[in-house]
C-alpha cells in the first residue's frame, strides 16, 4: 500500500503548491512527470482563457451601460493643447478640456514666466482660458500669428478654484485663429 505525502514531503519534491501530489501518489517516473507538468500548463492556458473571456464580457457590458445611459461624451485622448514652458524658472503648466473649451492651467512659484501654446488638432478648441493661479497679476501678454495683445487689452477675471485664488484669461479668438501656436506671458508682481 503506498502512502499519501504530506505538505512537507510536497514543498521537498518542489511541486507547485503539491496540487497534483494530493490527486495522485507520488510516482518517479519521467513520463507522470511530463504528463503533471502538461496537465499545469493546460490548467493555466484554461484560466487565461477565463479571464480574457471575463474582460472581454466586462468591457462589453461597461460600452452596453455606457451607450443605454446615453453617454455622449468623446473617449479620452490626448488634449487639444500641449504646453511647452519657456522660462528659465520651472513653471506646472496643465490642460484640462471641458465640454466647451480648454484651460489650461499655470502655477508659477516665481512669478514671473512665459509659455507656448501648441494646438494638437485642425483646429483649437471653442475657448481656451489660461488660468493662473498667482497672488496677483500685474502683467500678462498673448501673442500668436504677429498679434501682442497686453493685460490692458484683455478680460481678466480674478476667481478662486480648488480653493485658490486665480485669475482666468481668455484668449481672444483673433490671436487663436492667426496659427497653430501662442504664447503666453505673466508677471505676478513687478520687481
Amino acid at each position: 500500500m503506498k502512502d499519501r505525502p504530506t505538505q512537507s514531503d510536497a514543498a521537498a519534491a518542489g511541486e507547485h503548491g503539491g496540487r497534483e501530489l494530493y490527486e495522485k501518489p507520488m510516482q518517479s517516473n519521467k513520463r507522470s512527470v511530463l504528463s503533471r507538468a502538461v496537465r499545469g500548463r493546460a490548467v493555466r492556458a484554461r484560466s487565461v482563457r477565463a479571464r480574457s473571456v471575463l474582460r472581454g464580457a466586462v468591457g462589453s457590458g461597461l460600452a452596453c451601460v455606457l451607450f443605454c445611459c446615453g453617454c455622449d461624451e468623446p473617449a479620452a485622448g490626448p488634449p487639444a493643447i500641449q504646453t511647452q514652458n519657456l522660462h528659465s524658472r520651472p513653471s506646472t503648466l496643465r490642460v484640462v478640456d471641458g465640454t466647451d473649451g480648454a484651460v489650461v492651467e499655470v502655477r508659477s512659484d516665481f512669478g514671473i514666466g512665459r509659455a507656448a501654446l501648441q494646438r494638437t488638432g485642425p483646429e483649437w478648441p471653442a475657448k481656451v482660458t489660461v488660468r493662473l493661479y498667482l497672488k496677483a497679476l500685474e502683467g500678462f501678454s498673448v501673442s500668436g500669428g504677429g498679434e501682442t495683445l497686453d493685460k490692458e487689452s484683455l478680460a481678466i477675471d480674478r476667481n478662486e478654484a480648488d480653493g485658490q485664488p486665480c485669475f482666468d484669461v481668455r484668449v481672444p479668438r483673433s490671436v487663436l485663429d492667426a496659427g497653430p501656436r501662442i504664447e503666453v506671458q505673466w508677471v505676478d508682481f513687478y520687481r
